[in-house]
């Protein structure tokens, strides 16, 4: 299986070292989050292409994961006051997002990031928030505490447009049956990290922002 993504980091063009460490970073979450080969290449592996450059040149690459607490997903809005109690976020939430989209559910997650040797930068919790539209298209809407070196890599990845208040982002995924676009804008405040995002929106970047806009003007 190693031969496999060994020859995929010859065609990106890597260096020697750089396989090295992804191949090092591969087997450090297989062993650390117990998750398959596939997965895990394929996510060190995304993260080379969209950059576009040598990752490691920096050596401060960092990527997360996270995991749901499935006791924790609500469709009580109420319950919002409570997660950000239990994860000590403060933030803003809107019950409804620009003209249709409306809160559906909550729910808490649990993340660490990992630098470019597969060590861990430390733990959080993050506040997942999904809001549907009346044709029940999904806008996900994420808080997590800020981290620095994230911000850095976020103001400077050429896949990013600075869109007020934050970085919009347009990428191409994959799915079971056909190709989805991702739109996605990120924005720090406050100590923290926002997000907006979603696949297939039918929405342009503006509206997006505006919503973002929204969140942080709004009194909820």
């Amino acid at each position: 299986m190693k031969n496999k993504y060994q020859r995929t980091f010859d065609k990106i063009h890597l260096s020697e070292q750089s396989k090295n460490k992804l191949l090092k970073l591969i087997d450090k979450e297989q062993e650390s989050m117990k998750i398959s080969w596939r997965k895990s290449a394929a996510a060190v592996i995304c993260c080379v292409l969209c950059a576009g450059i040598t990752v490691f040149a920096a050596a401060r690459l960092i990527f997360n994961d996270s995991s749901a607490r499935p006791d924790t997903l609500t469709a009580d809005y109420a319950a919002v006051e409570q997660a950000q109690q239990e994860t000590g976020l403060k933030f803003n939430c809107p019950k409804v997002l620009g003209k249709d989209y409306s809160f559906m559910n909550m729910n808490i997650n649990d993340g660490e990031y990992f630098d470019e040797n597969g060590e861990s930068l430390g733990t959080y919790s993050a506040v997942f928030i999904s809001y549907l539209d009346t044709n029940k298209n999904a806008l996900i809407y994420e808080v997590r505490p800020e981290n620095s070196i994230e911000r850095e890599q976020t103001a400077s990845d050429p896949q990013t447009a600075e869109v007020s208040p934050g970085y919009y982002a347009e990428t191409e995924e994959q799915g079971m049956e056909q190709t989805l676009i991702r739109k996605s804008l990120v924005w720090y405040a406050d100590g923290n990290r926002y997000e907006l995002s979603g696949y297939n929106l039918l929405l342009e970047s503006e509206d997006i922002a505006a919503m973002a806009k929204e969140i942080m003007e709004s009194d909820n």
